[in-house]
């Protein structure tokens, strides 16, 4: 799972200065906060390219301009430009302010974000400094609650990167003082705390814990209900997640009703046709058939396959894990030569990426996608062997093992176990 942004949104929006600025500044400032990230940087380069030379007190607004066009840069995942505006921004700072002034902690926190991907060294070593540069502040045992909330993102965002390198314990270290940061800053019924939740619930989920992600999730969507609209994107992560846990612990009739609920929010946020629609209707369909809604269960699932489809494209690694899916599912329904349509299609897809990495990806997700292969073969090799007529079996010769003996002999032995042939 890709770290998460959520924890830079108040690195961002605590930026903003009282000050009055130009009507650049204020254009952009207000892009930004409708997350129109992309205009907004136009007009933040277009304040940097007017300004004349700057004193001491000009040179700091021109490194929170410099730093709010690298957050923006951050939030549209254009990270190679937002590391390159947020070290000029950090350059200038440790120039203007002394070492453990917070708005160097401010910089350092977006850059680790920024580099998290490259380096979870060089990442955890800024975020560390970061916070403590927060701790070390006078104002941060005070009423200060900005300072609070920029302490609380910092940890958050640690917990977050530590997380997504499997050092669970560390996670939740981090994510312990975050909410603590929190609820003192904004209180517990808050997004931030929400959202906070959320991730402690993945930790858990992770660890396959379900009960315990589940007690956090639940949490987090009563947050989330109080205080976001009934359409929002975060109150449909908060249903997606129960749902999911529910599921895992066979709570199927009520994991149905969060995700038609979520179905619901998508529709209204990205379109009846969207992606976001797709893998809900898929998710839902897969719902319905654990409770043997097969006449149900069907047409949801065509009918989130093909909005994918569309949305993703054919050949798309999204795509693999929908055709993945289908093949058990239309196995369950009795439609066997369908999963195995479903099956050889995967193998198909996943054999096309696989033959195209070694251009344009690295060695790490040539591993990965050599993983998603063998998946899709193991898949395949169940449909046949699950097919009531043997002779279907040879098929699996010819378009999935291509030739390669030890293969040949895994399947037909098997088959041996399995059926007894």
């Amino acid at each position: 799972m890709k770290l998460c942004a959520i924890g830079l949104t108040v690195f961002f929006a605590l930026e903003m200065s009282a000050q009055s600025w130009d009507s650049l500044l204020q254009k952009a400032d207000s892009l930004a906060k409708m997350r129109d990230y992309e205009n907004a940087v136009v007009k933040y380069l277009a304040a940097v390219n007017s300004r004349d030379s700057l004193n001491m007190e000009q040179d700091s607004l021109h490194a929170h301009i410099l730093h709010s066009v690298g957050a923006c840069y951050a939030r549209i995942w254009q990270f190679a430009q937002s590391q390159k505006y947020i070290k000029l921004s950090l350059a200038l700072r440790e120039r203007l302010f002394p070492p453990t002034h917070p708005q160097i902690a401010v910089s350092l926190v977006v850059l680790a974000y920024v580099t998290s991907d490259e380096s979870y060294q060089e990442a955890e070593g800024m975020y560390q400094r970061a916070i403590s540069i927060f701790e070390a502040n006078p104002a941060h045992a005070s009423s200060d609650t900005t300072l609070l909330q920029q302490y609380a993102g910092a940890l958050l965002n640690t917990g977050l990167l530590n997380s997504n390198y499997g050092k669970y314990k560390e996670a939740l270290g981090y994510y312990d003082k975050a909410l603590a940061a929190y609820k003192a800053s904004v209180g517990f019924e808050s997004e931030p705390v929400a959202k906070l939740l959320n991730q402690i619930g993945n930790v858990h989920w992770y660890a396959s814990d379900f009960e315990t992600a589940g007690r956090y999730y639940e949490q987090a969507l009563a947050i989330h209900r109080k205080t976001v609209g009934s359409f929002d994107r975060d109150l449909g992560m908060s249903l997606n997640n129960i749902a999911a846990v529910y599921n895992k612990l066979g709570r199927y009739a009520e994991a149905e009703q969060y995700l038609q609920e979520s179905i619901h929010i998508k529709e209204r946020l990205y379109g009846p046709t969207s992606g976001q629609v797709a893998s809900g209707l898929i998710n839902l369909a897969y719902n319905c058939a654990r409770q043997g809604k097969f006449n149900e269960a069907k047409p949801l699932h065509q009918q989130g396959s093909y909005y994918e489809r569309q949305h993703v494209g054919p050949y798309a690694k999204e795509y693999g894990f929908t055709l993945e899916g289908a093949s058990p599912l239309y196995r369950a329904w009795g439609d066997y030569d369908s999963s195995i349509y479903f099956a050889e299609a995967a193998v198909d897809l996943r054999k096309r990426i696989y033959r195209n990495l070694s251009v344009v990806f690295s060695e790490k997700d040539i591993f990965s996608h050599s993983i998603f292969l063998r998946n899709a073969v193991d898949i395949a090799l169940s449909a046949y062997l699950d097919h009531p007529r043997p002779e279907v079996l040879a098929r699996a010769i010819t378009h999935i093992i291509g030739g390669k003996e030890h293969l040949a002999d895994e399947l037909w032995a098997r088959r041996e176990i399995c059926c007894g042939s």
